[in-house]
């Protein structure tokens, strides 16, 4: 009994997805930092098991690129922020 799966996304013409990352902000900042990235991993690697029906969008052209394919553009963002007051270094490098 999952919110969204890909048949139903399919079925309903999505054209795009949004991810929130996200982690609880009882964790400690390098905690939050390595979680964060994380999650990043777990998203990047659903998108990659399903790449018929998925893929990474990072831009407004890769949304409207997928959507031309018929797959669901994935989007990725951090909710809260207060990872990147930590390190904007570490999250650029899990893009």
């Amino acid at each position: 009994t999952m919110h969204t799966d890909l048949a139903r996304l399919h079925k309903g013409k999505v054209g795009a997805q949004f991810w929130s990352v996200y982690v609880v902000a009882s964790l400690k900042e390098p905690q939050a930092v390595q979680a964060t990235l994380e999650q990043i991993d777990v998203t990047r690697r659903l998108i990659a098991k399903y790449p018929g029906d998925m893929t990474l969008a990072l831009t407004s052209r890769d949304v409207e690129r997928a959507m031309r394919e018929g797959r669901i553009a994935s989007l990725m963002g951090i909710e809260g922020g207060r990872e990147l007051v930590v390190s904007r270094r570490a999250l650029r490098e899990g893009e």
